[in-house]
């Protein structure tokens, strides 16, 4: 019976080793995607995807084999980005409708990034109606939380697919709620150009309006920012932050 109860332990601890190393696997290919994400030479970029979906696929069967279902779901998303980061709109949309039905209606950390990530790469597929779609739903599901900064980045993307579709009063409310969300700072950063939008839009041009409310949130988002001022965008653990640029340019 000791001996029955030893092998058990040892049986557990190992299963334990096993998930521990699973995980940190996981967690090092998510900071390697983000920092691929963030590499602005799109060759280097794509190179760099294609390397880290080979790694994904090891996690995504670390985490089968072993029953860590979170840990294969997170895999998965990350499989969805990098594919997205490697030009194959296509099969991102594949892997993040995988990811989304793996968890059903479950909310997770990061299901707002699958979902506005669903949205860049629908844009990518010329499909600016999809793109609406899950723009719009990545924020609705980001506004459960607290991470205004998420909110603020899946409005923008929502604005500029509007602008797209030449829905452009639309364009506008989505664009400055999401300028709205980043704060006075953002404001007074764009100052010179939102003001100038600001009186296009009364003056009822509301498609050059929301051309200057992009070009103010692109300001903002790419304006240098000391550390203080920064917002870290959520992510799961062993899940890469999702951040598309926009509703027509790949994952950054």
């Amino acid at each position: 019976e000791a001996f029955e109860q030893a092998s058990r332990t040892s049986t557990a601890r190992a299963a334990e080793l096993a998930a521990s190393r699973a995980r940190l696997a996981a967690n090092r290919n998510a900071c390697r995607l983000q920092l691929c994400a963030r590499e602005p030479v799109e060759a280097k970029r794509k190179e760099l995807a294609l390397e880290l979906k080979k790694m994904l696929v090891e996690d995504m069967a670390r985490a089968r084999d072993l029953g860590l279902e979170e840990l294969e779901r997170n895999a998965l998303s990350n499989m969805g980005l990098a594919t997205l980061l490697a030009g194959d709109a296509l099969g991102a949309v594949e892997c993040l409708d995988t990811a989304l039905r793996f968890a059903g209606s479950e909310d997770y950390d990061g299901r707002d990034g699958d979902l506005s990530n669903l949205g860049v790469a629908h844009a990518a597929l010329g499909d600016m109606t999809g793109a609406k779609k899950w723009f719009a739903e990545a924020e609705a599901c980001a506004a459960k939380g607290v991470n205004v900064s998420s909110r603020a980045a899946h409005l923008g993307r929502l604005g500029m697919a509007q602008r797209s579709c030449a829905e452009h009063a639309d364009a506008c409310a989505s664009l400055l709620k999401a300028l709205d969300l980043l704060g006075a700072q953002a404001h007074a950063e764009a100052a010179p150009m939102l003001s100038l939008a600001r009186e296009v839009y009364e003056n009822g041009d509301f498609e050059q309006a929301a051309n200057l409310f992009e070009e103010a949130l692109l300001f903002v988002r790419d304006a240098p920012r000391t550390p203080a001022t920064l917002q870290a965008t959520s992510s799961a653990p062993g899940s890469a932050a999702p951040a598309a640029a926009s509703a027509t340019e790949g994952a950054e």
